[in-house]
């Protein structure tokens, strides 16, 4: 599990359907938002609601990424 007091977690973002994936691969775990500002938020308050940790103790280092469905791109969660 990743220490959130020195490693921030990573969130894998991308467009899709008018909305934002947010992809967390230390829990495998996915939500979406409407817009980037949503996005710190949304992302500690998943990793918070499955691992138990106190929001206010989790960082994030979101990566904005192609859609894994964009022909020529690269799956962000390979």
């Amino acid at each position: 599990m990743t220490d959130t007091s020195t490693d921030p977690f990573e969130v894998v973002a991308w467009p899709a359907e008018r909305r934002l994936v947010l992809y967390v691969p230390a829990i495998e775990a996915a939500t979406s938002v409407t817009s980037m500002a949503e996005a710190q938020d949304a992302a500690r308050s998943l990793i918070a609601d499955l691992t138990g940790l106190p929001e206010e103790s989790i960082s994030c280092d979101i990566r904005l990424r192609r859609s894994p469905g964009m022909l020529g791109g690269s799956t962000p969660l390979a």
